[in-house]
């Protein structure tokens, strides 16, 4: 995932009606949802009043579940049980906000290096720095829940780049950022996300989901034909040279 898609990605979310929950990472409250967050953790329970008062469209997340839901695909859809994250995908595993930071590079406790994007760190609690001295967090401080705060609302100790799963800079080509082969049907991630910027920079209007579906396929056979590639819906080292003769 680039850099500026996990930022809007955490913005989005955080505009979501959302609510502290033990080990949420999206989880969506509906009825089934509330009895779940409840029983799951003493912390949720304690919680039972407001967890029940939270509308059915609302969403639970932790601190650490915030940045995990995110990558592992939130998408605010209240219709599925963690609103479209999928458990342990596109390379994250499910670890804690220490084990965010250690997964993280380029880690430092002097904030004034810090760069939109990174991941935040004190102990027992974790956000993302987003620019402009603001962070998003879960927390239960505040709003009470995925909200948007200034970075001195919490003594943030370390930040790092969480490089196993956000590009901070792919090397650029006449500011484009190309994906990279080899890419088809079933693939996800970082690469995929660049692919269809691509594609969308080249009049296609593809969502940036880090996806490679049947839509992304048709789009890329539309450019292979375009250009007089073998129409097979796979990017590959000819589509890759194209594409970056094509957007220089």
């Amino acid at each position: 995932m680039l850099k500026s898609e996990f930022i809007e990605k955490m913005k989005q979310a955080a505009a979501c009606k959302t609510l502290y929950i033990k080990g949420g990472f999206g989880l969506t409250l509906n009825a089934k949802g509330k009895e779940r967050a409840i029983n799951s953790y003493a912390y949720n329970k304690k919680r039972a009043d407001k967890i029940n008062a939270m509308p059915n469209d609302s969403f639970g997340f932790d601190c650490c579940g915030s940045i995990k839901g995110v990558i592992w695909g939130f998408n605010g859809d209240p219709k599925k049980t963690y609103g479209g994250a999928v458990y342990k995908s596109n390379g994250l595993d499910d670890v804690n906000e220490l084990g965010l930071i250690k997964l993280c590079t380029d880690r430092s406790s002097d904030m004034k290096n810090i760069t939109p994007g990174e991941i935040l760190y004190m102990k027992g609690h974790c956000g993302v720095y987003i620019g402009d001295n603001k962070v998003i967090e879960s927390t239960p401080a505040g709003k009470d829940g995925l909200q948007t705060t200034n970075l001195n609302f919490q003594k943030w100790t370390e930040h790092g780049k969480l490089t196993p799963c956000i590009d901070y800079g792919t090397p650029v080509v006449s500011n484009h950022i190309i994906a990279k082969p080899t890419l088809k049907i079933g693939s996800r991630g970082m690469q995929v996300d660049a692919l269809q910027m691509n594609l969308n920079a080249l009049g296609e209007d593809l969502d940036i989901d880090g996806q490679f579906g049947y839509l992304t396929a048709g789009a890329l056979r539309r450019f292979q034909k375009k250009y007089g590639l073998v129409v097979d819906g796979i990017y590959g080292p000819k589509s890759y040279a194209k594409m970056r003769e094509v957007l220089k």
